[in-house]
């Protein structure tokens, strides 16, 4: 039963009637602001209680799913490094044989080039030679 304010203050001066200012006091503090039905029984504390653990226990299970989540994350991760690795060693040794692929094909152009250039030259003078023969001869 919930009683107003009002009701309150009447016992309050009731009491104060009966038995004094200070016992009237003590009394109004011995009970409840709200009433007996808002006060909270050691029943209704261990329920409480039984309902936060039950709610804290799903929580850790929740956290020892997304622990296990984390790990296997940090394990598909650990794979990418590796893999990553393995791609950056090819790379390094491709480029190592492209280097000397490279090398190879520059001096094969020089090598023609130089041949080309005497070739060039040994055309141009017999095509000398052949005009100064041509011409001494007339």
């Amino acid at each position: 039963m919930q009683i107003s304010q009002q009701e309150r203050m009447a016992l309050f001066d009731k009491a104060r009637e009966m038995l004094g200012a200070d016992e009237a006091g003590i009394l109004m503090e011995l009970l409840p602001p709200n009433g007996w039905g808002e006060m909270a029984t050691k029943t209704d504390l261990y329920a409480t209680a039984q309902e936060i653990r039950g709610e804290m226990a799903e929580v850790r299970g929740e956290m020892a799913e997304v622990r296990g989540e984390m790990a296997e994350v940090r394990g598909e991760m650990a794979e990418v490094r590796g893999e990553m690795a393995e791609v950056r060693s090819e790379l390094v040794r491709l480029e190592g044989r492209m280097d000397v692929r490279f090398a190879e094909v520059a001096q094969t152009i020089a090598d023609q080039t130089r041949s080309m250039q005497f070739w060039i030259a040994g055309s141009t003078i017999s095509i000398w030679l052949s005009i100064l023969l041509q011409n001494a001869l007339n």
